[in-house]
């Protein structure tokens, strides 16, 4: 197996992103690409932006795949919203159809993927979720990332993909979709590694829980209301037994806030 380049939330920023990401994918020597989820929504973004945006997606991914690029395009809570999975606040329903075609055609979301023996979610697997799903302990990385995807496919199962736990003002269960690094850390699924995003982080940083399991987390292109950038853009490259964190910009910040004024 070859490296795999994971990119964390890019919230309507992908014809500023994707470029780079193709780079440094092809820098590094990457065969892969995965993006975390949460590809839709940000502060100030209107529905039509959005669905320029998620085009821009599309067209970019097939062009990484003509570079011999595989990529996989992994769904955050925002996208589950215009995927039907829910309705939240901040889903803008003007444009939940072509969003919807978007993600599941142009795109070809899932809910997990296998990078490195490591899975990898929007959100994170915690115990007590996974419990209540039926994976069992000691079921590994592959099958995992199997039983989430096979979830997806069956509505009935929507319900708890979306389950939102306290920490991000939920009354449920935490799941892959929702789950806080407070509380992956505190009931991590045991024994499996996991790479997520969705919670914002100044930059791409490993954890361990008290139970040993270890944590990447990579929500690293966020903003603040202001349009401030949280983080500093770097993502993860995973392969060879090795994991590197790598910038995608020289000047994220300045990057970022010109392209937010457009």
């Amino acid at each position: 197996m070859g490296k795999t380049l994971v990119v964390g939330d890019l919230h309507c920023k992908m014809s500023l992103v994707l470029p780079r990401v193709t780079d440094t994918a092809l820098s590094h020597c990457c065969d892969s690409i995965v993006l975390s989820g949460d590809l839709c929504d940000d502060w100030g973004v209107d529905g039509r932006a959005m669905v320029r945006q998620l085009e821009y997606a599309a067209e970019w991914k097939a062009k990484a795949e003509a570079l011999k690029l595989r990529v996989t395009v992994l769904m955050g809570n925002h996208d589950a919203a215009y995927l039907g999975l829910a309705s939240y606040g901040f889903t803008n329903e003007d444009v939940r159809e072509e969003v919807a075609a978007l993600l599941s055609d142009g795109l070809g979301v899932r809910v997990a993927a296998v990078v490195g023996g490591r899975l990898v979610t929007h959100a994170g697997l915690t115990g007590a979720w996974a419990h209540r799903a039926g994976i069992e302990e000691g079921t590994e990385a592959g099958d995992v990332a199997a039983h989430l995807n096979d979830m997806y496919v069956d509505r009935a199962q929507w319900r708890s993909l979306i389950s939102c736990g306290p920490a991000r003002h939920g009354w449920g269960l935490p799941g892959p979709l929702w789950a806080d690094r407070r509380e992956l850390l505190c009931d991590p699924f045991p024994g499996l590694s996991q790479i997520v995003g969705h919670t914002p982080i100044e930059t791409a940083s490993s954890y361990e829980a008290e139970s040993g399991e270890s944590f990447w987390f990579l929500d690293t292109m966020s903003l603040y209301r202001s349009g401030r950038p949280i983080g500093d853009a770097t993502a993860l490259v995973v392969g060879h037994g090795e994991t590197e964190v790598v910038p995608l910009f020289d000047e994220w910040e300045s990057a970022v806030m010109d392209f937010c004024e457009r």
